[in-house]
């Protein structure tokens, strides 16, 4: 993906949703999610329009298929403030930040696998001094345990509700899969009654009304 430079201009709020890309990134984005038509748009916060992704409902072959799009999606995670470090515990799942260098920063999940508590500053404002363990669950460091201080870290938030472009979306493309399952039922069926009658024909000039095992052969193959 390309950032942008222009992320001074960005209406930040409207981006909304946590997106977990695929192939070798896996990580979390934060995302704008618009539905336009039977296509769903993913913008990305502070990349270029030119990294947008595009999902048609038609090209989606299964409904499983159609879940594990849903659960790629996520409200976004909130930061955690230096006053709540004590929310962060051993064995929480949170998303934190790694630093591929200054400019590149992506989110993953890890697991915190344990905390070094230290005495807060007050010299101008709370700032917690303590230390996390990560132990990571996907990305450059997967299985692996590093250290992460407060400003990394912050708290996945629970999905209630799903977002409703996206369950509009899954909606959309359920019913099309559906659809055309029926159709293929519908010529299924179509098909295997010609050929049945194909089969069946001879037998019925000798007095048999039912199919003969060739025709019930014929029948299961389809």
């Amino acid at each position: 993906m390309i950032r942008s430079s222009d992320d001074e201009w960005t209406d930040v709020e409207a981006y909304d949703l946590e997106f977990r890309s695929a192939g070798d990134e896996d990580a979390w984005f934060s995302v704008r999610g618009l539905l336009e038509g039977e296509t769903f748009l993913i913008k990305f916060l502070g990349f270029l329009e030119s990294s947008d992704l595009r999902f048609n409902a038609g090209d989606f072959q299964t409904l499983q298929a159609v879940d594990e799009f849903v659960r790629r999606f996520r409200p976004v995670s909130a930061q955690v403030q230096d006053s709540e470090c004590s929310k962060i515990v051993q064995g929480l799942t949170v998303c934190s930040s790694y630093e591929f260098k200054c400019d590149d920063v992506r989110f993953y999940d890890a697991v915190v696998d344990a905390v070094h508590h230290e005495q807060h500053s007050f010299k101008k404002e709370e700032e917690c001094m303590c230390t996390f363990v990560l132990c990571w669950k996907h990305g450059p460091n997967v299985g692996n345990l590093t250290f992460a201080n407060i400003a990394s870290i912050c708290l996945i938030q629970s999905v209630e509700q799903l977002n409703s472009r996206v369950a509009s979306f899954a909606k959309i493309a359920k019913e099309k899969i559906e659809i055309a399952s029926l159709k293929s039922g519908a010529i299924s069926e179509s098909s295997l009654l010609h050929h049945g009658l194909q089969e069946t024909e001879p037998s019925r000039q000798f007095g048999s009304a039912g199919r003969t095992t060739e025709g019930r052969v014929v029948i299961q193959m389809s």
